[in-house]
């Protein structure tokens, strides 16, 4: 009967909890965690760069560049260059009798502008003028009484195409004397310092009075009447004014008469020749 001990050998089978090696594989599982490598993809964060496109405003300040285009105000300049060093004719033309401007009618030939008269008198010539560019005063004397000197000019110097008047003689500012004498005419223009043109000009300036009635220029009382209803000069950049009533002892011939007028500054500057036709009948 002792085989039957025998069947104690079943003990042995206690290797089961040999079997307990399984627990001890779940922790090679636990290398999924590992995976967590995955976190390596926060690298997206570092794509902020992209913020270094911020740059682009940086850009915009170039764009003051172009405040430097302000430097053209400095071509205000080249109006002070234009500025001749003589005096300057700022007008010339005629007004009625009573004082108000007579508008051209158009231009000549030769590019003057036409003054048109029904009668040959009863009217007067008006120049003004104003400093150059060595702002010296404009001459104010339309006589200068020396006789045979031919240098002796006026500094208002105005001569006609034609003679003027019924009588004209030679006598200079015979109109002054009380005597019914015209003016010679200077044709071509001339200013020679010659001894009849010296008398053709001083026989015509003084026919140019001042507010006193005397041969001269003026300074502040106009002769002609703005459309205001005031007396003014006609050119605000006038200084001095020349007026010159035309009476019947020098008037004017029928047709067109050019009238050819330059003037003078106190330190010796002459001004270009201005010019005009008196056109007397309309022919």
């Amino acid at each position: 009967m002792t085989p039957t001990q025998t069947v104690t050998f079943s003990p042995t089978l206690t290797r089961t909890p040999s079997n307990t090696l399984t627990p001890s594989l779940t922790p090679t599982v636990t290398r999924t965690p590992t995976q967590t490598p995955t976190q390596t993809m926060t690298r997206t964060p570092t794509l902020t760069p992209t913020a270094t496109q911020t740059r682009t405003p940086t850009r915009t300040p170039t764009l003051t560049a172009t405040p430097t285009v302000t430097r053209t105000p400095t071509v205000t300049r080249t109006p002070t260059a234009t500025i001749p060093p003589e005096p300057v004719i700022t007008f010339f033309g005629l007004a009625r009798s009573d004082d108000t401007q007579v508008p051209s009618s158009g231009m000549s030939p030769d590019g003057y502008p036409v003054f048109e008269r029904s009668g040959g008198y009863d009217f007067s010539i008006v120049v003004e003028a104003g400093p150059g560019g060595t702002f010296a005063p404009v001459g104010s004397s339309t006589y200068n009484p020396t006789p045979n000197v031919p240098t002796a000019m006026p500094d208002l110097q105005i001569e006609a195409s034609r003679p003027l008047g019924l009588n004209p003689t030679t006598l200079v500012c015979d109109d002054l004397m009380g005597k019914s004498g015209g003016i010679p005419a200077v044709n071509p223009p001339d200013f020679s310092p010659i001894q009849m043109i010296t008398d053709a000009l001083n026989d015509f300036g003084c026919r140019f009075r001042d507010e006193t009635g005397n041969p001269g220029g003026r300074m502040a009382d106009s002769c002609v009447l703005s459309n205001e209803g005031v007396y003014a000069f006609v050119n605000s950049a006038t200084t001095e004014q020349f007026c010159g009533y035309v009476n019947s002892t020098f008037q004017f011939p029928a047709g067109d008469t050019v009238l050819t007028v330059r003037v003078r500054d106190i330190a010796g500057n002459i001004s270009t020749e201005a010019h005009l036709v008196v056109r007397v009948g309309g022919s």
